[in-house]
């Protein structure tokens, strides 16, 4: 009876700490404003509770660790508007100076498959490569973008969009590519009133 009542009181002590460590990173985030170069171009989707956490983190921490990977990915249905979104990262980047130039590249995974990328990573240097559709990006394709995302000598963004089935399975059947894009915006669970939340904001 003791020793039941012992772990009732450890298990009520651990969920009291992990509550209060929440809340404190909770408010934590929630007391963080996003950089002037970044409020004026992702601002407008921080009145959207489902992302807004999942952007100020993202560009929190990335503001916070140069020196780790900046690539993000954004989920979303086809024909959302996660493109835009890509760009307005690849625009908050550039302003905050995380990259060096606005060069923003855009190009859709069926036509990146047939691509050399590696033969034009010269004129992204310090740049974004957006990737729409990026779910069926073939397995080679993924290798050659780690290849050049890992080398520290590229100074190379990639923004991936696509939807949450087909992205994720490319990232658990390729789990080393999955260390370079830590960075995870959930644009799918946006309502319809968010829409218009962010359309009035725009």
């Amino acid at each position: 009876e003791e020793a039941r009542l012992r772990a009732e009181e450890e298990a009520r002590k651990k969920a009291e700490e992990e509550a209060k460590q929440k809340a404190a990173e909770t408010s934590s985030s929630s007391s963080y404003t996003l950089p002037v170069g970044a409020e004026q171009y992702l601002g407008k989707y921080l009145t959207v509770s489902s992302i807004s956490e999942q952007i100020i983190q993202a560009i929190r921490y990335i503001s916070e660790n140069p020196s780790e990977p900046r690539n993000v990915v954004i989920l979303g249905q086809y024909g959302f508007g996660t493109t835009t979104i890509a760009e307005d990262f690849a625009r908050s980047f550039h302003a905050m100076g995380i990259c060096k130039t606005k060069t923003i590249a855009k190009i859709k995974a069926g036509a990146l498959n047939r691509a050399n990328i590696s033969d034009a990573i010269g004129k992204l240097q310090g740049g974004c490569l957006v990737v729409e559709n990026a779910g069926v990006i073939s397995n080679e394709k993924l290798d050659e973008i780690y290849r050049i995302i890992s080398n520290p000598d590229n100074d190379v963004v990639v923004i991936m969009t696509g939807q949450i089935e087909t992205l994720s399975k490319i990232f658990k059947d390729n789990v080393v590519i999955s260390s370079q894009f830590k960075h995870l915006i959930q644009v799918h669970r946006i309502t319809d009133v968010d829409v218009l939340s962010i359309a009035k904001n725009h």
